[in-house]
């Protein structure tokens, strides 16, 4: 219960506003409905970048593309980019933000990349403040456009309705 508590008055304090939790009509209330409620004991590979896209690959997905995955490691060193080709992505498994795109390897500050990721890789917390299970920094293929601009953001975004259909939101 304190639990509970403890991440609506977080919410409150960031958002300004006591969230509806019980028929949640925000985004960003049904986030939290479901960091707090929802116990799909799947959901953690669903939610982690490691693990999405084995979850996706399985689904019934015409013309789907996986990024081409480089190297997965829990720690970063400026050696890891040797072997890599000159553009490509670095992100978090969990993090929101820890992310990193490398349009030119020798332009690249790879000391200052990796002691960012070193230090935030093990600083992501969940909403209940316990730390990320399986979090690790994923080098990824680089799916920008010719002229080195990175692709649109695409979100999706599913609920699952009572009557046990479901809702889906997508942000671009």
């Amino acid at each position: 219960m304190a639990l509970y508590i403890s991440c609506l008055d977080k919410f409150k304090a960031k958002h300004g506003y006591t969230p509806n939790i019980e028929t949640p009509k925000r985004f960003s209330e049904k986030l939290l409905r479901r960091i707090m409620l929802d116990r799909d004991p799947f959901y953690h590979f669903y939610a982690n970048k490691l693990f999405a896209p084995d979850f996706v690959s399985g689904c019934q997905v015409n013309d789907l593309h996986i990024a081409l995955r480089y190297r997965i490691t829990s720690h970063l060193t400026p050696a890891d980019f040797d072997a890599l080709p000159n553009q490509f992505v670095i992100k978090s498994a969990y993090g929101s933000g820890l992310n990193e795109i490398v349009k030119d390897k020798t332009k690249c500050d790879r000391e200052a990349i990796c002691n960012r990721f070193n230090t935030d890789l093990h600083q992501k917390q969940n909403a209940q403040g316990a730390a990320y299970h399986y979090n690790c920094a994923i080098f990824e293929e680089y799916l920008g456009d010719p002229l080195g601009e990175p692709p649109n953001d695409f979100k999706f975004h599913c609920f699952r309705k009572p009557d046990g259909s479901y809702h889906s939101i997508l942000q671009i």
